[in-house]
């Protein structure tokens, strides 16, 4: 019992309907409303909510766990008064989403825990619509920009249960990264400390395969966006990634097999590139960017 998964994320976009056309037409996400400003996509195999686009300068503005029951949302929501953190219970706030509990974490970044509606019990692609794009299958992770990695950490660990797979640390008491779960997938949220006016540094979509990979970069190719980095294989967290910038302005990953975490040490690395990439690749300079 308790948060299961990053649901989804909201997003901030400098043209909404230049990165709305990017999501629908090229990756191949579904329109599922639009309400204050805001459009919903899914990825169309569940007919949940995976993204949310705001017009409007860039970063994320929420991020969105899911819970298991309404016995979920009470408990945290008494953990959160227990530390004077204020919330917001809301009902059907978006597709897919029966009830929520939203309060802001110690960066500023506004939280939902979501209880979404009954569907799919799993995700499986081959029994879903038939679906155009690159047809990325759920929202996997995100990764955020914060000022201060220490108290953010704290917080999902000591308030929402999380656990720290791996750290970056250039020094025993400087934590400059941390990648943390809230069920066995290596990462939920990770972060990367940056200064605030930066929120985001990527949103991560979930792929089937290293092949799908492939494909995908040759339809971002033919749709005149270029690949930042990739493909290639985290030493952190071990996944397949590609990185590039959508549209409206924001860092995404296209990310696939994703390790489960089990019993054990949290890893501790101390310089980017080699938990960068298992492969020997340098991060570009552009990779220090957030948005």
């Amino acid at each position: 019992m308790g948060i299961t998964q990053c649901a989804y994320a909201e997003l901030a976009v400098e043209d909404l309907e230049a990165s709305l056309h990017f999501h629908r037409d090229v990756v191949g996400m579904v329109e599922l409303g639009r309400e204050n400003g805001t459009v919903s996509l899914g990825c169309g195999v569940d007919h949940r909510c995976d993204l949310v686009l705001r017009n409007g300068g860039t970063g994320v503005r929420l991020v969105a766990l899911e819970v298991e029951s309404n016995e979920d949302l009470e408990r945290y929501a008494g953990r959160l008064a227990e530390r004077s953190v204020a919330v917001q219970r809301r009902s059907d706030p978006r597709a897919g989403v029966a009830d929520a509990v939203c309060f802001d974490s110690p960066s500023g970044l506004a939280i939902e825990l979501v209880l979404t509606k009954e569907g799919p019990a799993y995700l499986n692609p081959g029994q879903g619509e038939r679906r155009g794009g690159i047809a990325p299958i759920d929202f996997d992770h995100i990764t955020l920009k914060v000022p201060d990695t220490e108290a953010m950490v704290e917080f999902l660990t000591g308030v929402l249960g999380f656990s720290v797979s791996d750290e970056m640390r250039p020094a025993p008491d400087v934590l400059v990264a941390a990648w943390t779960r809230a069920g066995s997938q290596h990462h939920d949220i990770a972060m990367f400390k940056g200064p605030p006016t930066q929120t985001l540094h990527h949103y991560a979509l979930r792929l089937e395969s290293f092949e799908h990979l492939k494909q995908a970069a040759d339809r971002l190719g033919a749709a005149g966006v270029a690949v930042e980095t990739g493909p290639g294989r985290h030493s952190v967290g071990g996944n397949v990634y590609l990185f590039f910038w959508e549209p409206g302005g924001n860092r995404c990953e296209f990310s696939a097999e994703m390790p489960r975490v089990g019993k054990g040490p949290t890893k501790v690395w101390s310089e980017l590139p080699k938990a960068f990439s298992a492969w020997g690749a340098t991060p570009p300079p552009t990779f220090a960017e957030g948005s």
